[in-house]
């Protein structure tokens, strides 16, 4: 539970055992943070290689593998579109959206190199 301290509320909140704290979370809040815009940058980059293998898959009509394919990645997405959406605010929603991308680009820019060096 984080340590939320409100000065107008601080008797029915978290009660402080001693000192003043703001109105702003006390403790992990900037190494949370890190940590979630790491988890969607990496499922960025996951999604947009297993897109590129997808559309392999597809093109070389090999229909078990892009069933798999494409399960991995509807729980990807879909688990990403919830993530945001629960987490909706004018801070956090806008960066996660942005470094999200930002993994998208990434994972498709090395996809395609893995594809051509492969070739």
């Amino acid at each position: 539970m984080p340590e939320w301290r409100n000065w107008h509320t601080r008797a029915t909140q978290n009660r402080m055992s001693s000192g003043l704290v703001g109105s702003t979370p006390t403790s992990g809040t900037m190494e949370n943070m890190l940590l979630t815009y790491l988890i969607y940058f990496g499922a960025g980059i996951l999604q947009d290689i297993v897109v590129v293998l997808y559309s392999q898959l597809i093109y070389e009509k090999k229909a078990m593998q892009t069933a798999v394919s494409s399960f991995v990645l509807t729980v990807i997405n879909l688990t990403i579109l919830y993530g945001i959406i629960s987490s909706l605010d004018p801070t956090n929603g806008v960066g996660l959206i942005l470094v999200y991308g930002l993994g998208n680009a990434i994972g498709a820019y090395l996809a395609v190199k893995f594809r051509a060096n492969k070739k």
